[in-house]
């Protein structure tokens, strides 16, 4: 199968189509699910969380999943560095709502589960830095307890070793994460 831009992740819809670019992905996805709202204006408003919480792709993926010993050190002290300033936005704009623990209310749109999954592997780094602000931490126990979510969470393969060689537990299996698996 010929990958478009030869690079991941891509959906492949009715076995023939090709959807590349998590952005993409994700929107298709979210009209799928009933996570895409129809108000255009609040549409834009999600879409805009959703890209903010993409900038944190880049230094948490890596730094959980794939850097090993000096480099995850470095990676994970600048992300370290960097996140409390980033996460007061994230906090901030929680804060806005006042119908519900998600960003736009009681409802959550697929920009809560971008960020619901980037603030979790923030957690594998440091398991405390989310508790300086309890509405990040009401808005994290509130993913958690979304139907499917919860079933999902309790049998999501464990990650381990993170740092020195980071590994999913799989069906009993440690399988090498990252784009070099052994």
């Amino acid at each position: 199968m010929e990958v478009a831009f030869g690079q991941l992740p891509v959906l492949v819809v009715n076995e023939t189509v090709h959807i590349w670019q998590s952005g993409a992905i994700v929107r298709y996805l979210a009209k799928l699910t009933g996570t895409m709202p129809e108000d255009h204006l609040l549409a834009a408003r999600v879409d805009a969380v959703f890209e903010q919480s993409q900038e944190l792709f880049s230094p948490l993926n890596p730094t959980v999943n794939v850097k090993i010993g000096d480099e995850h050190l470095k990676f994970k002290e600048i992300f370290l560095s960097s996140f409390p300033g980033i996460l007061k936005n994230f906090a901030r704009q929680l804060e806005h709502s006042d119908e519900g623990p998600f960003f736009f209310g009681s409802q959550p749109y697929y920009c809560d589960f971008s960020v619901y999954h980037h603030f979790s592997l923030a957690t594998i780094l440091q398991q405390d830095i989310l508790n300086a602000y309890p509405s990040v931490l009401d808005f994290m126990v509130a993913v958690e307890n979304l139907s499917g979510v919860k079933e999902y969470l309790a049998s999501r393969p464990e990650i381990i070793d993170v740092g020195t060689a980071p590994k999913l537990i799989i069906d009993g299996i440690a399988q090498p994460t990252g784009t070099k698996p052994s």
